[in-house]
């Protein structure tokens, strides 16, 4: 079953927001990307989708920051997730993904959260909005806000641990994608010797 939204009105995203394809979906999951949903297998709720705001923070060195979740937990107890959480009544998505990035541990993405892509789970029946960003914070600057763990991983490992649903493979794409890939890019420095500096003198 497909659900079609007309636009992005109310979620705090816009049609220009970098996002990934929808040619590399995965078979356990659907993405709404660029207004489209393709759910993760057939039929239908009467229900609302329950919102969660999502963050794929990524430090300096491409480490992505990574919760594990306690035994307290109500649901998946003891299961590796991404920072994030339920969207309040009202909220705005964007918003609401970074008030629980900040609850969760501490940290703001440096240069603010940008729409990465949005997936349809269906048991239980909720729609997760992932932003990406990235943070000069290093991980003794994390400060534990909720679970029984919030680390940043380096890529290579992150994959080697059990997910909530959805995750692994929405880290899977994004790990791939040109969006990674350029917050991890070595910035080029300037030289210190330009000529007709005072330093090149």
């Amino acid at each position: 079953m497909c659900t079609r939204y007309p636009d992005l009105a109310g979620t705090g995203l816009s049609s220009g927001d970098p996002v990934a394809t929808v040619a590399d979906a995965v078979s356990h999951a659907g993405h709404l990307i660029r207004g489209q949903t393709v759910s993760m297998r057939g039929g239908s709720t009467s229900a609302p989708p329950i919102e969660i705001a999502v963050v794929l923070l990524v430090d300096r060195s491409g480490a992505v920051l990574l919760q594990l979740r306690d035994r307290y937990a109500p649901v998946y107890p003891d299961v590796w997730c991404l920072p994030g959480g339920h969207v309040e009544q009202g909220e705005d998505v964007r918003a609401a993904a970074e008030r629980e990035l900040w609850e969760e541990s501490g940290l703001r993405a440096d240069d603010g959260l940008r729409l990465f892509a949005r997936q349809q789970l269906s048991d239980p029946h909720r729609i997760k909005t992932y932003f990406y960003g990235s943070t000069k914070a290093r991980q003794e600057d994390v400060v534990l806000g909720e679970g029984a763990a919030m680390v940043f991983v380096r890529a290579e490992e992150v994959l080697a641990r059990e997910f909530t649903p959805g995750s692994a493979e929405m880290i899977t794409r994004f790990l791939a994608s040109p969006q990674y890939a350029a917050l991890i890019r070595p910035r080029g420095r300037v030289s210190e010797h330009r000529p007709g500096s005072r330093y090149g003198r």
